[in-house]
């Protein structure tokens, strides 16, 4: 049985790489060695060579990655050649890292690497990598284990880098011991502990010997907005704030720490002296920034510049107010409330705090605006206007934070495209892409009913030197309006649909519900493909029509049931009538439901087919062929509102100039 062991050590690895590098390695590894088998396979031996995920085991740590396979077949002979040409590949084409230059070394790679083991059969293979060669000599744990631990079989690997190394490699092993040390030690001081998985996920990845111990603050921080306190605690100091049986945050949190200390009331109290003095800075902070109220500070905006050619912060406050004034008329809500959190809205920028914490605007206004003395829903709606952001995933809630969102987000991308910036670049440094996906989520997953070209135009309608260019309407339409495929593909909705019915409307959520109802009933293709069967006969007589009298029919007439002779004309024209009015009652709804339209559509089916043979539709009569067409012809401009049904087979649609 053949086993394989390799060992990278780096310098502190990025989390991400703990998945890419170890992933990218096996997949070229796997490649080289199944090339190799199948070069090498005779008739006595027509075994490929293959692997088995039960036979890998990977082992990532912050320092080192490590891989170990058993039971390869067929290229025990020239095991050398393969892994030396598998590595340079591996480390020419490694793909999601960003590779430097590490000294005055030419190569370049994520990190510089320290050691590396190969060892097949317990036999060192001597291998060149960044001028290191392949030994048996790993390391340990940076501050306990100074000297090198040597592998003599790659079966030893865990339980010598475990002691004397004090290096746990197995990473599922060592996120669930952190996650028993977090319970545990929740247990014993008598309080309640929210694991984050990302963080415990961040955590594990950072630490070789994890060790949790609890630290406190001063109680007095306690009265710094609870938000405040659980961000600092979560993302600066990547611990686990704590919480009382009644759901109330206190003044402790647990640490892991990658030190295993005989002192362990040293390692606590350095650390409660440093998260002290971090949270009296800030105490600091926010004290002098009360001095002045937050609305004293819009003078101070006029200093701050916005975007060259757009003026300054408090020009956009302007905007901003300008166009909620309309945003409020058309979304609805208290208009005095969305006017005056426009005006404050800005006015946190200028302060210490943000200055310091740039993530926290928008929040530290709210609470400021609440310190003094504010509305309660003017502070709630400056804490909506930059939602969602990295670490808040909530999307604005109410109508006046909608507003006060959209009006920010669209004066942004107007201005971006006023600026001539090239929004579809890789480097999008502004991130303006993301700003429209932000655009599109709240509209959607609010449930507004809103047209997207309207609320561009009102603010469009501020800039008077583009006014008058209409291109950048549409331009700025579709850029938002293309996010829209990104919901699709997370929700699993077919591109197809969305594209056949994309142009029918200006409302991206009325768009995203028609799409997702229409790929459910997608499976049950007696719906659709009865409407798609209808919708081709119809565009067939509309071709022939165009064919015959070499040009199109307009609903510039009406149909004349003067030319009807018998019962079928009569009875089909009554049933299409009475379609009609079905489907406009069902659109005055607004917020339709386009389940029963569709199925109000597949009525048609039997009843187009019964028509078609009882009656001749292209007559000696040209009025008579005309009335008849014209019929065709006012289905079609119905369907054609909801989707273009003969772009879901994949035929282009065939309906310009018809």
């Amino acid at each position: 049985m053949n086993k394989l062991f390799i060992e990278i050590g780096f310098e502190n690895l990025p989390i991400k790489s703990n998945d890419i590098i170890p992933n990218n390695l096996l997949k070229i590894l796997t490649q080289n060695f199944r090339t190799y088998s199948n070069k090498n396979k005779n008739k006595n031996n027509k075994e490929n060579f293959y692997l088995k995920k039960i036979n890998i085991k990977i082992f990532t740590t912050a320092r080192r990655i490590a891989i170990q396979i058993k039971n390869i077949k067929n290229i025990e002979n020239n095991i050398k050649n393969i892994l030396q040409f598998a590595i340079k590949i591996f480390l020419t084409k490694i793909s999601g890292l960003k590779q430097m230059r590490w000294g005055k070394n030419p190569y370049k790679f994520i990190r510089p690497i320290n050691w590396f083991i190969v060892l097949f059969n317990n036999k060192i293979i001597k291998i060149k990598l960044f001028n290191v060669f392949s030994n048996r000599k790993s390391y340990g744990h940076i501050i306990h284990c100074k000297t090198y631990i040597k592998l003599n079989k790659s079966n030893e690997y865990l339980f010598k880098l475990k002691y004397p190394g004090y290096v746990i490699v197995n990473f599922n092993y060592r996120l669930e011991l952190i996650r028993h040390m977090i319970l545990y030690l929740s247990n014993q001081h008598k309080f309640l502990v929210n694991i984050d998985e990302n963080l415990l996920i961040n955590i594990t990845h950072l630490v070789e010997w994890p060790v949790a111990i609890v630290i406190k603050f001063n109680k007095i921080f306690k009265k710094l907005p609870k938000e405040l306190i659980i961000f600092l605690i979560k993302f600066k100091q990547k611990s686990f704030h704590s919480v009382n049986q009644e759901k109330f945050l206190i003044n402790k949190y647990i640490v892991i720490v990658n030190l295993n200390s005989l002192n362990k009331q040293k390692l606590i109290f350095l650390n409660e002296m440093n998260i002290n003095i971090f949270f009296n800075d800030i105490l600091l902070l926010v004290l002098y920034d009360l001095k002045r109220k937050l609305f004293e500070r819009f003078k101070d905006l006029e200093r701050v510049i916005f975007q060259y050619n757009l003026g300054t912060l408090a020009d956009k406050t302007r905007r901003i107010i300008n166009i909620i004034k309309k945003y409020i008329v058309y979304i609805g809500g208290n208009i005095n409330i969305a006017i005056r959190a426009g005006y404050l809205s800005k006015c946190d920028f200028i302060t210490y705090f943000v200055k310091e914490f740039n993530l926290f605007k928008g929040f530290i206004g709210s609470y400021y605006s609440f310190i003094n003395k504010e509305k309660k829903e003017i502070y709630k709606t400056i804490y909506q206007q930059y939602l969602p952001n990295h670490y808040i995933k909530s999307l604005p809630f109410t109508k006046e934070g909608i507003s006060l969102s959209l009006s920010n987000k669209i004066d942004d991308l107007i201005g971006f495209f006023y600026l001539g910036i090239k929004l579809n670049n890789s480097n999008d440094l502004l991130f303006t892409r993301r700003l429209a996906y932000i655009i599109i989520k709240i509209i959607i997953f609010n449930e507004k009913n809103l047209d997207l070209k309207k609320l561009i135009k009102y603010s469009i309608d501020l800039y008077k030197k583009i006014l008058k260019k209409t291109k950048f309407i549409t331009d700025i339409f579709l850029f938002i309006l293309d996010k829209i495929l990104n919901l699709t593909s997370k929700y699993q909705i077919n591109k197809t649909i969305y594209c056949a019915l994309k142009h029918t409307s200006f409302c991206p959520y009325d768009l995203f519900r028609r799409s997702y109802i229409m790929n459910y009933l997608f499976n049950k293709k007696n719906i659709i493909l009865s409407i798609i069967e209808i919708n081709k006969r119809i565009i067939n007589f509309l071709k022939k029509y165009k064919k015959i009298y070499n040009h199109n029919l307009f609903m510039n007439y009406t149909v004349n049931v003067r030319y009807f002779k018998t019962n079928a004309e009569y009875n089909f024209f009554n049933s299409i009538f009475f379609f009609i009015q079905t489907y406009n009652k069902l659109i005055e709804k607004g917020n339709c439901n386009y389940k029963d339209i569709l199925y109000l559509f597949s009525t048609l089916n039997n009843k187009i087919n019964r028509y078609i043979k009882l009656i001749q539709i292209f007559q000696t009569n040209i009025k008579v062929t005309k009335n008849n067409i014209l019929i065709f012809l006012l289905l079609r401009n119905i369907f054609i509102k909801v989707a273009d049904f003969i772009g879901l087979v994949g035929i282009e649609p065939t309906t310009q100039g018809l």
